[in-house]
């Protein structure tokens, strides 16, 4: 498989993958395969992982989050009652593959982590000058995300978010770190310990919309002879404090690189960043092996031929009065 090929490759409706270890820069291929088909209308849980680890007597959350689709926020809202059930006392908010999604699961994801901040300030939205200024005079409160009580629905129906109260939280991020996941850390920041381990992030702090023809824009009474619809950029924001995260990412505060000849498995408290990411919560310290093997280069990802592959996008929009 080479860059040139891999899409094609791995675009067929059934292909065999031929497993192969790696040991002193050799590749040896293990006689093992596995045989993947292709499933129409899947839909990935975004909660991959939700799980307590009970290390040295103390509760310890692990969270794999790996989009955030507010149609799931359900789902989310049930794993944060599971970890307050087992008493939880410190997260580990694994974000490595999660390039982004819905604004409105941002804020959630960040009152489900505190509860103690309601109704204060996560984001401040920046919109162009026109926008800006029209914003500000019509409806300013739409201008300020804040943490909230209850999950976000499109509907009326409302349920309580489940929080941890936390002062402190510990996140996995990666290069395919971006958009809602940054804003998470961004916006946790000023008000709790926020540790990041692994790589520096993508640096995506901008919030897109998808603009019908339809009344103000929105997918209601839309114009059923226009099939298209456009999704620009439309604001960028910057926290409580006014920080507004840099375009290059956000940097660990203790690096370790995925390792390909090393993964581990994901959940178990030996798996690399896991068991950085815990060390730090128990107060140990360990050295991180750098990799020795071969240098690999991240030529694609599993969705990013998706429209929402690395974007952060907001579905509430406020109504433009003509």
């Amino acid at each position: 498989m080479t860059i040139n090929n891999y899409q094609t490759l791995l675009n067929q409706d059934t292909y065999t993958l031929n497993l192969a270890s790696v040991s002193d820069n050799t590749v040896s291929n293990t006689g093992e395969s596995v045989t993947l088909t292709k499933e129409e209308g899947f839909t990935e849980n975004p909660v991959y992982i939700a799980e307590t680890l009970d290390i040295d007597g103390q509760k310890i959350g692990y969270l794999m989050y790996n989009s955030y689709v507010s149609n799931f926020d359900g789902e989310l809202n049930a794993a944060f009652a599971d970890f307050k059930a087992d008493g939880v006392t410190d997260l580990v908010l694994d974000l490595r593959y999660n390039g982004g999604g819905s604004v409105a699961s941002a804020i959630d994801l960040a009152s489900m982590i505190t509860g103690q901040f309601e109704g204060d300030v996560i984001t401040k939205q920046q919109w162009n000058a026109e926008a800006q200024a029209y914003f500000e005079l019509e409806s300013p409160d739409n201008l300020i995300d804040r943490f909230n009580s209850t999950i976000y629905s499109e509907t009326d129906h409302e349920e309580a978010i489940n929080s941890l109260n936390l002062s402190r939280l510990y996140v996995i991020g990666t290069g395919s770190t971006a958009s809602a996941s940054e804003l998470t850390i961004i916006g946790l920041r000023p008000y709790i310990d926020v540790t990041t381990i692994g790589t520096t992030t993508v640096g995506k702090f901008q919030a897109s919309a998808t603009l019908y023809d339809g009344d103000n824009f929105f997918k209601e009474n839309v114009n059923p002879d226009h099939t298209y619809a456009i999704q620009p950029l439309i604001y960028t924001y910057s926290n409580a404090n006014g920080l507004v995260g840099p375009p290059t990412g956000i940097e660990p505060d203790f690096e370790l690189e995925e390792d390909l000849t090393n993964l581990g498995q994901l959940g178990d408290p030996d798996e690399p960043l896991l068991r950085l990411a815990l060390d730090q919560i128990l107060g140990k310290s360990r050295s991180t092996k750098r990799r020795s093997g071969p240098a690999y280069q991240l030529v694609g990802e599993t969705d990013m031929f998706s429209p929402t592959y690395q974007r952060m996008y907001d579905n509430r929009l406020p109504e433009i009065k003509k």
